[in-house]
C-alpha cells in the first residue's frame, strides 16, 4: 500500500519551480509586502515586468520595472508621491527628483538619438534644476 502524503500547510510548501503572472509576498496579517508581476502590452502601454516593495499601507514604495528592455526605478513617499525616479531607454537616460507632492524639482537627462530629439520636449529648463523662488511658486 502506498504511503499517504501528509497534508501540506502553507509553511511546508516545497516547490522547485513556480510559473505565474503575479506573486504577492504577504505578512502574517495578509498584507502585501512585495509583488512580482507582469502585464501584457495594451493600447495604453507596453508590456511590463514589475517588482514592487510595499510599505505598511500596502502601497508600493520601491518599484523596479522593465518595459521593452528599458529599466526604471521609482521611489514613492508615504503620501504615494514619486520622490525619485530613474529610467534608461534607447533614446534617453533620465532622472527626476520630486518634492513632497511628487512635482519634479530636478530633472536631468541625456538623450542619445541620431535625430537630436530632446527626451523632455522643448523646455530647455528640463535639463537643469528647477530652482523655486517665491515668484516662480505663484505661477
Amino acid at each position: 500500500m502506498p504511503k499517504k502524503r501528509p497534508k501540506a500547510s502553507l509553511l511546508d510548501l516545497d516547490v522547485n519551480h513556480v510559473r505565474a503572472r503575479s506573486i504577492d509576498l504577504v505578512d502574517d496579517k495578509g498584507k502585501t509586502k512585495m509583488r512580482f508581476s507582469t502585464s501584457r502590452e495594451t493600447a495604453s502601454g507596453p508590456a511590463m515586468t514589475i517588482i514592487q516593495v510595499c510599505g505598511a499601507d500596502g502601497l508600493p514604495k520601491l518599484e523596479m520595472q522593465v518595459t521593452d528592455n528599458s529599466p526604471g526605478i521609482r521611489l514613492t513617499s508615504e503620501t504615494d508621491h514619486v520622490g525619485f525616479s530613474v529610467s534608461l531607454n534607447e533614446t534617453s537616460n533620465g532622472m527626476m527628483i520630486g518634492d513632497k507632492h511628487g512635482r519634479p524639482v530636478i530633472r536631468i537627462g541625456i538623450y542619445h538619438t541620431d535625430n537630436g530629439e530632446n527626451p523632455f520636449g522643448t523646455n530647455p529648463r528640463s535639463f537643469c534644476p528647477t530652482w523655486r523662488t517665491k515668484s516662480s511658486q505663484s505661477t
